[in-house]
């Protein structure tokens, strides 16, 4: 999978999301402008959150061009050929700045101003950049899971319990399950087992398994 289909399955399913109206698309940071609840929000798309670390650098400059000053309340940029016209202001509670020994200097945002990250797949550590970003994971979706089981981009994976589990596993089909089952859910999260013909269901998810 790559990013292109996680736009895809956005654009298809935004409103079973909570999403009205998706408002634009594009290649820049943020890749999408949508409505949720009548308030415009930013979308980054990514086939993991941990890939959100790109953007987190705002701009790079050099010190034979740039002069970086730093003040009680922000960082201000700027030129060192005299246009005194010319600045850029990054407040502190927003960026942060680091100066290399060569003189050149980095800004970069601390928390991404972002309102949720569209993904492929949640894995790792949340960052601190990541602070108040809502991580969305489409094949958790329960729709969406269905929808990618139907067309096959997804292999039916269970999550099974036994007896002898402290907590849910993931399993394939072809795995082989020692124990009794005490529940099964389904990739999205539906209750497979138990529920009505309960022993029948049982013995055919036992076979599956083998």
């Amino acid at each position: 999978m790559n990013e292109g289909f996680v736009v895809y399955l956005f654009s298809r399913f935004h409103e079973q999301l909570g999403f009205e109206k998706v408002l634009k698309i594009g290649s820049t940071f943020p890749d999408c402008i949508a409505l949720k609840d009548g308030k415009e929000v930013r979308i980054e798309f990514e086939i993991m959150p941990w890939y959100l670390k790109s953007h987190v650098k705002v701009a790079t400059y050099s010190p034979v061009v740039y002069i970086v000053t730093e003040t009680e309340r922000e960082y201000l940029v700027t030129s060192r050929s005299g246009q005194s016209n010319w600045k850029v202001s990054y407040p502190k509670d927003q960026y942060t700045a680091t100066i290399y020994p060569n003189g050149l200097a980095e800004i970069n945002y601390k928390r991404l101003p972002l309102d949720y990250c569209v993904c492929w797949e949640n894995r790792g550590t949340k960052r601190d950049y990541q602070e108040g970003i809502e991580i969305i994971e489409l094949p958790r979706v329960p729709v969406i899971a269905r929808f990618l089981l139907e067309r096959e981009y997804l292999k039916p994976t269970y999550y099974v319990a036994c007896a002898s589990m402290k907590k849910p596993i993931p399993c394939e089909m072809s795995a082989s399950i020692k124990g009794r089952i005490v529940e099964v859910r389904g990739i999205d999260g539906r209750l497979i087992y138990p529920k009505k013909n309960q022993q029948k269901e049982l013995r055919q998810i036992k076979a599956r398994l083998k």
